[in-house]
């Protein structure tokens, strides 16, 4: 997944002022979870620019807005430009299309990815969008046959393994589950710690959580040796989360402790105030929402989805639910794609938990059942699982025994192999 890297660190260093690589380096990093390095060489790109061609500086300028600023209006502004400019070039059609996946535009992100693959039916990533907003819309037996239609034509890239992998955890195919992630494990590398973070997720989902740590910790021993130290926080963080929402916050704030020593990446910075306060850690949440609210005012991702989420959590620990669903209302994209090792659908989980505290069993539901609804977007997130316990609450709040029943029993067949948590 991070092949082309050296080579591209090779180019900058021979030409300091080569701002298409700059360009090409930030978006590897982005792809890999890496936010701080994706901004850092978006930056460059953008500073070196005066260098770049025309159609260059198109993609550069976009990456800036995307990877630097944040601003996804600023961003999606540049590609009509780029596609009535160069209509045969795909870029502009690819990278649309993954903006669309993060705001959760499934059908504008397949329209977009069906045209990039026309134009440009040699590369990967055209497959891999298309697939991905196919299986968000639910639509996984087509998702599936496109992704097989790429690795037939020899593009075998880890990330569409990875998609294969999701979509056998959906048919609950163990088998093609192992398969799929048996190319990313032959070599110690990012798409080898991707993988074993995506199983430590099965394994949580399932209530195996031993078993999730220890992949979890090899993914970021991985992670960390081959140098991408935010993707290792990552994932120790998706401990963090998982311990806090299991009902663990000790350990949830040890993991938080051992993530921060690792990176103080935005993405990292970002789970970590989240697992913070959903593990009641209240007032070093408020300082790093507060500080991320002030470095990056114009991230839509920051201020529109994740900030309102942790400070909805704040007040839920503060047991004043009420507050929490007030300020959820500033929340957008809720169903978007929105993570690499984080979890999808969060502020609807935390506004189902608000409705739980303000006991409006009816609304509760509603926000648990986008959980089981929206299979395609959530995969293998223990959220999924948990939300069926949601489920039984809500039902049990409005007198529902058959349906609370059902819900108990759907949540117990998950965690039917339910361990103990070890020491993180």
């Amino acid at each position: 997944m991070d092949s082309g890297l050296p080579f591209l660190k090779r180019a900058v260093e021979l030409d300091p002022h080569f701002a298409f690589a700059y360009v090409q380096m930030s978006a590897v990093y982005d792809a890999l979870g890496e936010s701080e390095l994706a901004s850092e060489f978006a930056q460059k790109a953008f500073d070196n620019r005066v260098q770049a061609s025309e159609r260059e500086r198109l993609l550069i300028i976009e990456m800036y807005y995307y990877a630097t600023v944040g601003d996804i209006d600023r961003e999606l502004s540049v590609y009509p430009v780029w596609q009535q400019t160069y209509p045969r070039e795909a870029g502009p059609w690819v990278d649309s299309s993954a903006t669309h996946i993060l705001l959760g535009d499934y059908d504008r992100a397949l329209q977009e990815a069906q045209q990039a693959v026309r134009l440009a039916p040699n590369s990967y990533v055209p497959y891999l969008n298309g697939s991905t907003a196919l299986l968000c819309q639910n639509r996984r037996e087509e998702g599936e046959q496109l992704t097989r239609r790429a690795l037939g034509r020899g593009l075998d890239a880890p990330a569409l393994h990875l998609l294969l992998y999701q979509i056998g955890f959906l048919k609950n195919n163990e088998q093609e589950m192992r398969s799929q992630l048996a190319p990313l494990s032959a070599t110690p590398d990012s798409s080898d710690a991707l993988a074993l973070f995506a199983q430590s997720r099965t394994e949580a989902y399932s209530g195996r959580l031993r078993s999730s740590l220890e992949l979890s910790n090899k993914g970021v021993e991985i992670a960390r040796r081959v140098h991408f130290n935010e993707l290792a926080a990552q994932g120790k963080i998706a401990d963090a989360l998982h311990e806090a929402e299991f009902g663990d916050p000790g350990m949830a704030r040890q993991a938080v402790t051992m993530a921060l020593t690792i990176s103080s990446g935005r993405r990292a910075k970002l789970l970590t105030a989240l697992a913070l306060a959903r593990s009641g850690d209240i007032a070093r949440a408020q300082a790093l929402g507060d500080e991320l609210e002030r470095r990056f005012p114009s991230n839509m991702w920051m201020q529109r989805y994740w900030l309102p989420t942790i400070r909805a959590s704040i007040e839920l620990y503060r047991k004043n639910p009420a507050k929490a669903l007030l300020v959820l209302r500033d929340v957008s994209y809720e169903l978007g794609d929105v993570g690499i090792v984080g979890d999808n659908l969060y502020p609807v989980y935390i506004r189902g938990q608000a409705y739980l505290g303000t006991h409006k069993g009816k609304e509760a539901a509603a926000e648990f059942q986008k959980f089981l609804d929206h299979s395609g977007i959530v995969l293998n997130s223990p959220l999924g699982a948990l939300s069926r316990l949601g489920l039984a609450r809500a039902y049990s709040l409005q007198g529902d025994k058959a349906r609370t029943l059902k819900a108990y029993q759907d949540f117990l067949a998950i965690w039917k192999d339910l361990t103990p948590a070890c020491p993180s």
